[in-house]
């Protein structure tokens, strides 16, 4: 085993990295600082190594094959390890100018990132950061390296992300102060079916457990409003009669600049975890690392415990 690894080239692995993630020649090796031709060499040499194509002409772009895909995540780990072997451990705030990218929902970005962003600068002042909606395509971005962190319900399906936890909380329903049901203590089952719903469409999927669990009931909501803004959709149902389910900490704090009632779900679904999630690419990156940690940190101390 040692007499075969011993033979490889270590920047090939590089190369096959790169190639992977840009899917383009001419990219790989614009960030290997290498030529095309150079590059072109190399991958006519990895296609030797593993017996595959790798990667497939379609049209202006590379297609990778199924080897290629089945080697792209171990090929990264293998890649931040060497990163992380060779690299100095030894990480100052001071000096770092960084760029990171962080993708949130516009209550995470409006409401917990002033504050944090605020006191990172103070201790990284050359850093740059840059937020954006997280999205649909957020999780595919994190792993090709365009979106360094995320803040979201945490997926149990997603591959080759870490999360640090920031809190765990449980769905509400929300309504106008003025609501039909607003004087009820309680919802009934029927009551969340008779009247119209708002949902968030903004983060991870937060619907599919709401509606599982009502299905498992026998009832669907009425859905008459999808927005991509939590203080959008809030303000929204503070004037209307559509009833809006939200995670509890949520709904407490936007409850204070919204004429809202804010009320236990008329059935039990289970609680979630808040997280900071980043793709194993990144695990081992010192800046990072102290970036993603010290974020972690002021956001567990701004969020309200839930209801």
């Amino acid at each position: 085993m040692i007499e075969k690894i011993s033979r490889i080239n270590l920047n090939l692995i590089v190369s096959l990295h790169l190639l992977l993630q840009e899917l383009s020649v001419t990219k790989a090796a614009q960030r290997q600082f290498i030529s095309q031709s150079a590059m072109s060499k190399n991958l006519a040499k990895l296609r030797e190594l593993f017996n595959d194509p790798l990667l497939i002409k379609a049209g202006p772009e590379l297609t990778p094959t199924n080897k290629a895909m089945q080697l792209a995540p171990e090929v990264a780990k293998l890649v931040q390890a060497m990163d992380g072997l060779f690299s100095s451990q030894e990480f100052d705030p001071m000096k770092c100018r960084k760029e990171f990218t962080i993708a949130s929902t516009d209550y995470v970005s409006e409401y917990i990132l002033p504050k944090a962003l605020a006191d990172i600068y103070r201790a990284a002042p050359h850093i740059s950061i840059n937020v954006q909606n997280w999205d649909k395509q957020t999780y595919q971005l994190l792993k090709e390296g365009k979106v360094d962190l995320g803040t979201t319900i945490q997926d149990p399906n997603a591959k080759d992300m870490h999360a640090s936890l920031i809190n765990r909380d449980y769905f509400v329903c929300i309504m106008r102060q003025e609501h039909p049901l607003s004087a009820k203590t309680s919802l009934s089952l029927q009551d969340f079916a008779d009247y119209h719903h708002a949902v968030i469409t903004v983060g991870t999927d937060k619907t599919t457990a709401i509606d599982r669990a009502l299905a498992d009931k026998g009832v669907t909501r009425k859905v008459r409003l999808r927005v991509s803004s939590y203080p959008s959709a809030v303000n929204m149902v503070a004037q209307s009669n559509l009833l809006l389910t939200l995670p509890s900490h949520i709904a407490k704090r936007l409850s204070e600049d919204h004429p809202v009632t804010i009320k236990p779900l008329p059935i039990e679904i289970d609680e979630f975890d808040c997280t900071l999630q980043w793709h194993h690419r990144n695990h081992q990156d010192p800046a990072h690392r102290w970036f993603r940690t010290r974020l972690a940190e002021l956001i567990q101390a701004q969020e309200l415990d839930p209801i």
